[in-house]
């Protein structure tokens, strides 16, 4: 996927490391990532937009569909929500790193982790 105006708060290196163990093909992993970063996207936009409020929604679509990777998104959002921005993307992130590392511990054999 293309470069997201979010990318550079998300950490996802500890899921990264569990899907390289527990894949063995990089087609399957390259699979397994788009996946993750569709979820980790319709999560995202559904929690800003939660968030934001709903006379600014608009504005803020068609300002991301214009220029998903502007980082100005942030300071817009930051103008229009009343908490930390990033602070609420990075705690979604480990929310659902927490819970794709929990999908993975449960499909997989303490010797493959």
């Amino acid at each position: 996927m293309s470069k997201i105006f979010y990318d550079e708060i998300i950490n996802l290196k500890k899921v990264e490391k569990e899907i390289k163990k527990a894949v063995s093909t990089p087609e399957e992993r390259d699979e397994i990532y788009q996946l993750i970063d569709e979820i980790l996207h319709h999560r995202l936009l559904t929690v800003i937009l939660e968030k934001l409020p709903k006379g600014k929604h608009e504005e803020f679509i068609n300002k991301f569909a214009e220029k998903p990777h502007d980082e100005a998104h942030l300071e817009f959002l930051a103008e229009h929500i009343q908490e930390d921005v990033k602070e609420f993307i990075k705690s979604e992130v480990r929310m659902l790193s927490t819970e794709i590392l929990a999908m993975i511990y449960d499909k997989t054999t303490p010797s493959e982790r």
